[in-house]
């Protein structure tokens, strides 16, 4: 379903279904839309990558009412589909590779992520372009593995920001999952409104008890349900009057989605384990989360993320 059907908008629908055939003048369809929709003179914060709703432009109740953030996840959502390369990283949610590296370098990084401190987010002292010299199968994964190319090709954007963000956010982490502990992040979420990548080389094995992490792992519906629910969360943030038991990643633009909602809107998010030597990259635009674990636990992975800064483009 087109958000013009939603709308019930019968000229957004002819310029949303030319933005949809059209890449090489996707732009100017991008432009019409939005035009008709907003007005001119569009602030240029709409075309960003920013995700607060309660700043700026974004905030804005009567835009939102008119559809202002389901324009922006759909129109989006068009652009990274004339642009990736790997459609099951937008169609799938993910893209899973098994025995990822040669043995001899799996076990090597298998040995090295043990030598890093506990810590969830990204460090100084757990970057690994920072620290590739001294561990040389983080190094190999890295720089020659190919790893860089699997993510890039499911953005499909493979520019100088993209290589510095990816040096910039691989890290080392190692996540200390135990059960109950109230983790925000273990709340199912979407973590921005258009595609954007994160990914895991998991150098051991991920059993259901370790708390894997959660994927949604339905097809993408973009249906009356689940624009309805869009829909609803962001006139609600920008109104004031959203669930506060979603916390505060769910007004910072990562929306937190119930169980009863996913049931709701007929979304299957599922546990993924996986075998050793593994590499994920997913599109955390859909419902994803971290899993609860039956034990204490550390798991290990060579993590990192890229958001791009214009996500409107087709390149």
């Amino acid at each position: 379903m087109l958000i013009s059907d939603y709308l019930n908008n019968p000229k957004l629908k002819l310029i949303e279904q030319l933005a949809i055939e059209d890449k090489d003048n996707f732009t100017a369809h991008r432009n019409a839309a939005a035009e008709l929709l907003f007005g001119k003179g569009v602030h240029k914060r709409m075309w960003s990558n920013a995700k607060i709703l309660r700043e700026g432009v974004l905030a804005d109740p009567a835009l939102n009412k008119q559809g202002l953030h389901l324009f922006r996840y759909a129109f989006s959502t068009y652009a990274a589909m004339h642009r990736s390369n790997h459609p099951e990283f937008l169609n799938n949610g993910h893209v899973r590779v098994n025995n990822f590296l040669p043995t001899d370098k799996h076990l090597l990084v298998q040995s090295e992520c043990n030598t890093f401190p506990i810590c969830i987010n990204k460090q100084g002292f757990n970057n690994c372009h920072r620290h590739s010299n001294a561990n040389p199968g983080i190094e190999y994964l890295l720089n020659t593995s190919g790893m860089e190319k699997i993510i890039t090709d499911c953005l499909g954007i493979d520019t100088p920001e993209t290589t510095a963000l990816y040096k910039k956010n691989t890290f080392v982490q190692r996540v200390e999952n135990i059960p109950n502990d109230g983790d925000e992040q273990k709340d199912i979420h979407s973590d921005i409104f258009f595609p954007a990548a994160k990914w895991w080389y998991f150098p051991d094995k991920v059993e259901l008890g370790d708390g894997p992490f959660r994927f949604q792992t339905s097809a993408p519906k973009y249906d009356h349900l689940f624009w309805d629910w869009l829909y609803r969360e962001s006139v609600d943030i920008t109104a004031g009057s959203w669930d506060q038991d979603k916390r505060r990643g769910h007004i910072e633009g990562s929306f937190r989605v119930t169980q009863q909602e996913l049931l709701d809107m007929n979304v299957t998010v599922s546990p993924i384990t996986v075998e050793a030597n593994t590499l994920v990259v997913a599109n955390v635009q859909l419902f994803h989360g971290r899993g609860d674990s039956t034990r204490a636990h550390v798991r290990n992975a060579i993590h990192g993320s890229i958001r791009v800064k214009f996500p409107f483009l087709v390149l």
